[in-house]
C-alpha cells in the first residue's frame, strides 16, 4: 500500500527510530485538493491505523495506543496517550483531552491533533518544556472521531462513487446536554445514539483526571460572551487562558446545543477550549490546501502544548517544624498549584465530578489539621491519617499546619493529591 507522504506523515517519523526522528521532505505546495493524489496527503483511516501502530511500536516510552471501540461502519476509534509513565497509571495525572474530526466543520482536526504527537516525538528528551509535560501530565489524543465522514470526503475528492449514504446525524449535536432535535434536525434520534459519541462520553466519564478538553473549528465571527449560567470563576479562568492563546474558552459553548464541549463542561466541569482555524477551504469539504498545512499544524501543536502546561499541578514544601509537647509536633507545609487551571473548576465542584484534594500522612499520627491565613487558623476535616483540603486556584498556594504525634527522629511522609492535579509529597523528620 502506498503510504501517505505528507509533511505530517507520522509513519516516516516513527520509522526513523526513537530519538532520531527526521523531517519528511515536503512535497510541492499549493496543490488544490481536487484529485485522489492530493487526498493522500491527509490520513485516510487505513493510513492512520498503520502510522499510529508504528509510532506505538517505536516510541512506546512516551506513546500508548488504545481503542474506544469501533464505529457502526467498523472504523477503529483510536486514543493516543502521550506521557512518560513507567509503571504509573495515566489516570493519576492531570490530563488534557484533544478531540479531532468531530464532524463536517473540523475534518481537518485529525491532522491538527496529530501535529501534537509529531511535535512531542521530535522534542522528547530535547525540549525541557515538553519533557515536563511528559513527566507530570497526560495528553489524550482522539485524532478522528467521525472517520466515516472523513472517508466520504476522500471518496468525493478522489472522484470515487460513494460506497454508502452518509448518515444524517452530526456527532457534535448528539451529546446529552441541551440536546435539541426540534432545532437541530441532525441531533440524532436520541442523545448518544451514535457509537462514536457514546464511546467518547464514556471515555470522559471514566477519567476524572481530565481537567480540560480541546477541539478545533473553522474560524468565523467572534463568539458571544459565555452565558451567565456558567460560574463566573470558570468564565474568567477560561477567558484569561483562551485570550492568551487566541482561542475560545467557555465562549465556545454559545449556541453549541448537544455539542461535545457543552457536555464535557456541563457534565464533568472540564474546562473547554476551541481553537479557531483559518484557511481557504476546498470545495464542499472543510479541508485546507496543502500550502496551509505546515502553518496550521505548527500553530495547533503550540496551542495544545501550552494548554497542557497550564494544567493544575501540585507541589509541596516543608516550611516549619516545632515541638509543642511530649511526642507532639507542629508541621507547617505549603501546597502550591503551579498550573494556571484550578485543581477543580467551580462546575466540577458543583457536579461533584471529582474528589476534593486530600492530605495523607505516614510515619506519625495525625491529630489535627488547620489552614493558615491572615487571621486565626481554620480547622480542616481530618479522620485517621487523611485530611480534606479546599480546592486550590491556579498559581495559588495553601499554607497548612499539621498537628502530629510520633516518636523522635521518625521520618514523616506528607502526600497531597487531587484527581486533576496529580500528587506531591514532602518529608519531615521529627526532631
Amino acid at each position: 500500500m502506498r503510504r501517505a507522504v505528507a509533511w505530517t506523515c507520522l509513519a516516516a517519523l516513527a520509522l526513523a527510530g526513537r530519538g532520531r526522528a527526521q523531517e519528511v521532505a515536503p512535497q510541492p505546495l499549493g496543490i488544490d485538493l481536487t484529485s485522489e493524489e492530493a487526498a493522500r496527503f491527509f490520513f485516510t483511516h487505513k493510513n492512520l491505523s498503520s502510522a499510529l501502530g508504528e509510532v506505538w511500536r517505536t516510541h512506546g516510552d512516551i506513546v500508548r495506543l488504545e481503542s474506544m471501540g469501533r464505529s457502526a461502519a467498523g472504523f477503529e476509534l483510536h486514543v493516543v496517550t502521550l506521557a512518560r509513565l513507567g509503571d504509573d497509571d495515566p489516570s493519576d495525572r492531570p490530563a488534557l483531552l484533544v478531540v479531532g474530526a468531530l464532524g463536517a466543520e473540523d475534518l481537518f482536526g485529525t491532522e491538527l491533533a496529530l501535529a501534537t504527537l509529531r511535535r512531542v516525538m521530535l522534542a522528547a528528551g530535547k525540549d525541557p518544556e515538553v519533557d515536563e509535560i511528559l513527566d507530570h501530565a497526560v495528553i489524550y489524543l482522539v485524532p478522528c472521531l467521525d472517520a466515516e465522514r472523513r472517508e466520504r470526503a476522500f471518496e468525493d475528492i478522489g472522484g470515487h462513487p460513494a460506497r454508502s449514504s452518509l448518515r444524517a446525524v452530526a456527532l457534535d449535536r448528539n451529546f446529552p446536554v441541551d440536546w435539541n432535535p426540534l432545532v437541530h434536525s441532525d441531533a440524532g434520534p436520541f442523545p448518544l445514539s451514535e457509537r462514536e459519541s457514546r464511546a467518547l462520553a464514556q471515555f470522559l466519564l471514566a477519567r476524572p483526571n481530565i481537567a480540560a478538553t480541546q477541539s478545533f473549528r473553522l474560524a468565523g465571527p467572534r463568539r458571544a460572551p459565555a452565558e451567565p449560567i456558567w460560574p463566573s470563576a470558570d468564565r474568567e479562568i477560561a477567558r484569561r487562558i483562551g485570550g492568551d492563546l487566541l482561542i475560545d474558552g467557555l465562549d465556545a459553548l454559545d449556541g453549541a446545543d448537544g455539542s461535545w464541549l457543552r457536555f464535557a463542561y456541563a457534565q464533568q466541569g472540564a474546562l473547554v477550549f476551541s481553537a479557531p482555524v483559518s484557511f481557504a477551504r476546498n470545495a464542499d469539504w472543510a479541508l485546507p490546501q496543502l500550502i496551509d498545512l505546515p502553518r496550521l499544524e505548527e500553530a495547533a501543536a503550540a496551542t495544545t502544548l501550552r494548554l497542557a502546561r497550564g494544567l493544575p499541578r501540585l507541589r509541596t514544601e516543608l516550611v516549619g517544624l516545632a515541638k509543642f509537647g511530649e511526642g507532639q509536633w507542629k508541621i507547617d507545609i505549603e501546597v502550591v498549584n503551579s498550573g494556571r487551571m484550578p485543581t477543580a473548576s467551580a462546575q466540577a465542584r458543583a457536579r461533584r465530578a471529582c474528589a476534593a484534594p486530600r492530605l495523607e500522612l505516614e510515619g506519625a499520627e495525625l491529630l489535627g489539621l488547620a489552614l493558615l491565613g491572615a487571621g486565626n487558623p481554620t480547622p480542616l476535616a481530618a479522620a485517621g491519617q487523611v485530611g480534606e483540603l479546599p480546592e486550590i486556584a491556579g498559581e495559588a498556594r495553601l499554607k497548612l499546619r499539621l498537628f502530629v504525634s510520633g516518636t523522635p527522629d521518625a521520618s514523616v511522609s506528607i502526600a497531597v493529591s487531587a484527581p486533576r492535579a496529580g500528587r506531591a509529597t514532602a518529608t519531615a523528620v521529627l526532631r
